[in-house]
């Protein structure tokens, strides 16, 4: 094949078209696309580091609720052993002021008990004495036997046993 003047016009005419039509689309869409990319890419990159730092920040928050969780629950055992060893001290004074009151009732029980027994015996020596008496009142009046003794003691220790109620 040939070439004719025409082609190679067409040719010059096709590499023109081309040149123009590369730097028509440089400077209407690359260069604009770049740009828009670019700013793309920055704002990519900065939400990136605010990200970035944002997880920082949440787990340095995290770190700081943690260590604060472990010193309130440190805390509220502190205060649940005050609490108990509180409740242990008071149960103690609790304990010893009913032991010095039950040591003060048994005390007065038996200050009340031994008066009561003396009672008893102070009344037991009198009625004794009375008795004595009234026996020997008895035996003077006439003169006994050894039989007429001991009647005169069971009819006396019987006529006491009605007087109680006790016969």
């Amino acid at each position: 094949m040939e070439i004719t003047s025409d082609m190679l016009v067409d040719l010059a005419i096709n590499i023109v078209n081309i040149v123009v039509l590369f730097l028509v689309v440089k400077f209407l869409v690359h260069d604009p696309v770049k740009k828009f990319m670019d700013k793309r890419s920055a704002s990519v990159e900065a939400a990136r580091a605010e990200a970035e730092k944002l997880s920082a920040e949440a787990l340095e928050n995290k770190k700081k609720y943690e260590e604060l969780a472990a010193a309130n629950v440190s805390a509220y055992e502190d205060e649940i052993r005050k609490g108990e060893e509180s409740g242990r001290a008071k149960a103690a004074e609790i304990i010893e002021a009913a032991r010095r009151e039950a040591g003060g009732i048994v005390s007065d029980a038996r200050s009340k008990a031994a008066d009561q027994r003396d009672r008893i015996v102070s009344d037991a020596k009198g009625e004794i004495a009375s008795i004595s008496v009234d026996i020997a009142e008895k035996l003077l009046q006439r003169e006994m036997t050894a039989a007429d003794n001991d009647a005169i003691i069971d009819s006396f220790l019987s006529s006491l046993g009605k007087a109680d109620g006790n016969a």
